[in-house]
């Protein structure tokens, strides 16, 4: 996987605030989500919303209002205490909803559907991890846009820099290098999923979605080498064609370099 740090390095024009042990958490974020830049230069494709954007909305929803509900009081950084406050939690919460905030990340970004299981895995990880940090609704929006993109690097071969990621989560690219640092080493850098935890996630979410018999869209990119293990069969993949794997590489762009090298090369129209 590239690390935020390497990440940080190739945008040039933003650093990293220092982090001690890897991580600043002593204070909140001061500022809100602002979109005031639309991403004009992408045209985001045609593409059906899908499902699995609509079930994690109504999860993260019912998981904020009972976090909230259970503390007596709408969360404010007045009823918080401090040691609690991390670099993912705002002075208020958001004016857009979870809901639309998925559905902005996945129209300019156009990443897989997978990445927002494999992202709802990272926060949920980062809870039984962090139980002092619980999803409330100062946090959940950066929680999302970072495990998001984390997920991104684990599973599309192509994907937005950090740059464009933080517009699009209406943050600066400075705060997003940080929360992306903060993630990291709250979750010492655990990063694999398993395809039996993977299908286990979606299995949950179809669950949690029942009453409307919804089905989750299990469909993978490709594997390649980049994400290729040992255990994994050695057949070919059919070219066009998307299948479930296992989540257990690390995102390696010499691999990811070298193949399309080698398509290229073996392309009868060069």
């Amino acid at each position: 996987m590239q690390s935020g740090i390497s990440h940080a390095k190739e945008m040039g024009k933003a650093e990293t605030p220092p982090v001690r042990n890897g991580v600043d958490s002593d204070s909140c974020s001061e500022s809100d989500l602002e979109f005031k830049e639309d991403c004009k230069e992408v045209i985001p494709p045609e593409r059906e919303i899908p499902s699995v954007l609509n079930v994690l909305s109504q999860v993260l929803e019912r998981l904020v209002a009972r976090n909230e509900r259970y503390a007596g009081a709408t969360y404010t950084t007045s009823t918080l205490n401090s040691r609690k406050l991390t670099a993912f939690h705002g002075l208020r919460a958001p004016g857009i909803s979870i809901g639309k905030y998925l559905e902005r990340i996945f129209k300019y970004t156009n990443c897989s559907p997978s990445c927002f299981v494999v992202g709802y895995v990272y926060i949920d990880r980062l809870i039984h991890r962090q139980p002092d940090l619980p999803v409330t609704s100062l946090n959940v929006h950066r929680l999302l846009v970072t495990s998001v993109m984390v997920a991104t690097k684990m599973l599309d071969d192509v994907h937005f820099n950090n740059s464009f990621f933080a517009r699009v989560g209406g943050v600066s690219v400075v705060e997003l290098n940080r929360l992306e640092l903060e993630l990291l080493f709250r979750l010492d850098f655990r990063l694999l999923v398993t395809m039996n935890v993977f299908e286990s996630y979606c299995s949950h979410l179809e669950k949690e979605a029942l009453r409307d018999e919804t089905r989750i869209d299990r469909s993978l990119p490709i594997p390649s080498p980049a994400f290729r293990s040992p255990a994994q069969s050695p057949h070919p993949t059919p070219k066009g064609k998307r299948l479930s794997a296992t989540l257990s590489g690390t995102y390696d762009r010499a691999a990811v370099h070298a193949l399309i090298s080698r398509q290229f090369a073996e392309s009868p129209n060069r």
